[in-house]
């Protein structure tokens, strides 16, 4: 893996202690790795638990609620519906009162960083979004000498409950369940997959 100093190394939450040692080991001194939520919060606004309290009192909703108003936050354009507009309206209103924190330095420094995307094969659009206006290069894991493990059940039921259980250990290592596909699958698997995924609170599209 080549890099360069004077750069920063964005990975998965699952990847980062491990790449963090790597670097350690070279001779590079000034890499900043960090996962794609901490590059958001940088860029854009970071925030605590007196912000989703405050969205809670404001909005009359739940804690979980509350941060999934503030999480759509970071994507919202300045033209939209009236539920865009109660969004903008509550941004106006943590920002007003200090409860969205931002770095308006930070964009400029990163301007003048190298951008590496350490071992993910494509962007969400929210990732996108994140890069916009940054160069930035891909930097994968060589996959040629890679092993592969197969499995084989007995039922469909044992295979289906496999699956869901390594699926949900994935996103509470910080996968983006975005990244995660399923293929090939017949109307047979696809019931039972739901059924499954619903137990597991495993969302499906």
């Amino acid at each position: 893996m080549n890099l360069m100093d004077n750069s920063i190394v964005i990975v998965n939450s699952c990847n980062k202690v491990n790449l963090i040692k790597e670097i350690s080991k070279s001779e590079l001194s000034d890499i900043k790795v960090m996962t794609f939520n901490e590059l958001r919060d940088k860029l854009f606004f970071s925030y605590d638990e007196q912000a989703i309290y405050e969205v809670m009192k404001l909005e009359n909703v739940s804690c979980g609620i509350a941060k999934k108003y503030i999480e759509n936050l970071y994507w919202i354009d300045e033209i939209g519906s009236s539920k865009v507009k109660n969004l903008l309206q509550i941004k106006k209103h943590l920002m007003d009162n200090g409860l969205l924190v931002s770095n308006p330095l930070f964009k400029s420094v990163l301007a003048t960083k190298k951008i590496y995307i350490y071992d993910i094969p494509y962007l969400t659009k929210e990732e996108e979004k994140i890069l916009n206006g940054f160069e930035y290069e891909f930097i994968n894991k060589d996959i040629v000498d890679k092993e592969y493990s197969v499995y084989e059940f007995d039922t469909l039921e044992d295979e289906i409950y496999f699956v869901a259980t390594k699926i949900s250990e994935l996103l509470k290592n910080g996968i983006d369940i975005n990244r995660i596909k399923l293929i090939n699958l017949n109307d047979e698997y696809r019931m039972n997959i739901q059924k499954a995924f619903k137990i597991f609170n495993i969302p499906t599209n």
